[in-house]
């Protein structure tokens, strides 16, 4: 009996370390050189409600689907992001680098799931949690920000 014991659990073993094996890689993101203050764009985009229009997400062009109560947007404010998804309101935090670029960090919403939104709201945060930089048009109306599976593209509320 202990020998069929231990013969479960090293196949047990084996098997989810093979598994473990065939995940895919995450992408790694390029470095950030932080800045020791918030630019000029930085400064003008913050505190202000961005909603999303619509996205790239791995070369699939897509529009921002709102709910009848809400569209999906972003607050950014003092290294902290916040909006909603279009299922949950989500929280994170980010940081500014220098020539354009930003990264978010630990970007996540509750798991309370909608059927309609859902693979939005993952793609949104996805895009979020793997940016790389962002851009503002000149008369500060429109904000993109690159990802490496994507592009997330704003409009100033």
């Amino acid at each position: 009996m202990q020998l069929i014991k231990t013969l479960f659990a090293l196949a047990l073993i084996t098997t989810f370390t093979a598994c473990g094996n065939n995940a895919q890689k995450k992408p790694e993101l390029p470095k950030l050189e932080k800045t020791e203050k918030p630019s000029e764009v930085m400064q003008s985009i913050r505190m202000i409600h961005w909603d999303l229009t619509d996205f790239t997400y791995q070369n699939k062009e897509t529009a921002a689907i709102a709910s009848e109560k809400k569209k999906p947007y972003l607050i950014l404010r003092d290294g902290k992001a916040s909006g909603f998804a279009g299922c949950n309101n989500f929280i994170g935090k980010y940081e500014e680098g220098k020539d354009g670029t930003i990264r978010f960090i630990g970007v996540q919403a509750p798991r309370q799931t909608c059927k309609d939104y859902a693979l939005q709201e993952m793609y949104y945060l996805d895009l979020l949690n793997n940016a790389t930089a962002y851009e503002v048009s000149e008369d500060g109306k429109l904000m993109k920000i690159k990802s490496l599976k994507g592009e997330l593209r704003f409009k100033r509320q």
